[in-house]
């Protein structure tokens, strides 16, 4: 495999200014989708069940996963050492896609929404009393103090 030199990613200051710019068309266009994505699971929530929803949504995104997999060299590209840990992020993955999406059913979307939006408060917090390699205290107050205030 090919490697690539450091100097092979410096760009030049028109470049840096259009990859910026492009950067933030692609947050808007992915924050975009994932409302539609919100407001559609809101709506289908009504006729159909959380379950029902989480399988098609994971068997849409098969789709170009499936394409990106076959133009980069197949199953192999897959193969791990650590298969256990995978599946584990796998299941933790689809129960989290559950719960928000069961949520979203349940509540106003905009209560949901916000209530998800303190997920990496309530990680950070718990990273230190969950993690077991030593965690120095400091590191997770420095993570909380760099948040943007609301007020």
């Amino acid at each position: 495999m090919a490697t690539t030199s450091p100097a092979s990613f410096s760009t030049s200051p028109s470049q840096a200014a259009d990859s910026g710019t492009s950067g933030i068309i692609f947050m808007a266009l992915a924050i975009s989708l994932f409302a539609m994505q919100n407001a559609l699971v809101k709506w289908l929530a009504a006729d159909y069940g959380t379950i029902q929803i989480v399988f098609f949504r994971h068997a849409f995104a098969l789709l170009p996963i499936g394409l990106f997999l076959w133009r980069s060299g197949g199953l192999p590209r897959l193969a791990t050492s650590r298969r256990r840990d995978h599946i584990v992020r796998a299941l933790l993955g689809l129960l989290a896609t559950g719960a928000i999406f069961y949520a979203f059913g349940q509540m106003p979307l905009a209560n949901a929404t916000a209530i998800a939006f303190t997920v990496p408060i309530f990680i950070t917090a718990l990273s230190v009393p969950l993690d077991r390699k030593s965690t120095r205290l400091n590191s997770s107050h420095t993570d909380i103090s760099r948040m943007p205030s609301s007020a």
